[in-house]
């Protein structure tokens, strides 16, 4: 049984905290926040450069003890489409050591050609996992089945 508590204000502080710390770390980069619209329906936190006349959008997570399994929010707790299928070209894990890049249509093709949807715990790969008490479903997919689209930055 997970302790795991969807949208809670624990998960709410540490999102906004790495939020924050990726605000500081790539400040250079960012050129702007996103709108209280465009975070909450089209699921990307900043604007940045990346490239001369390039600009992507991101969606910055909190990372886990274990960096080589991401998560992915499918549907959110409303029972809309969750951040995993929002506009954000790029899907920032905030880890310990370094930050993880994900292409964002990468690490959903990743999970479209491994998930069974076969219901799982919180934490299995691969397995759909569906908040008690909420619409909120999750899944978590290895790093290491992700083809391309993978950038590491250290801190």
């Amino acid at each position: 049984m997970s302790n795991y508590i969807h949208n809670s204000q624990a998960n709410k502080d540490k999102g906004s905290a790495s939020e924050k710390e990726f605000a500081e770390f790539f400040k250079d980069k960012i050129v702007r926040k996103s709108t209280t619209q465009e975070d909450m329906v089209l699921h990307f936190d900043y604007v940045v450069n990346a490239g001369e006349t390039e600009l992507r959008t991101v969606d910055v997570k909190s990372g886990n003890k274990n960096p080589g399994i991401l998560r992915v929010e499918i549907t959110n707790r409303m029972g809309k489409k969750g951040w995993g299928f929002g506009q954000a070209d790029y899907i920032v894990y905030n880890q310990e050591t370094e930050w993880i890049w994900v292409k964002r249509t990468e690490l959903i093709k990743t999970l479209e050609e491994h998930t069974t949807k076969e219901r799982g715990q919180f934490g299995s790969l691969y397995r759909y996992w569906f908040q008690k008490g909420s619409q909120a479903v999750l899944s978590f997919v290895n790093i290491h089945d992700i083809k391309k689209g993978v950038i590491i930055v250290g801190k």
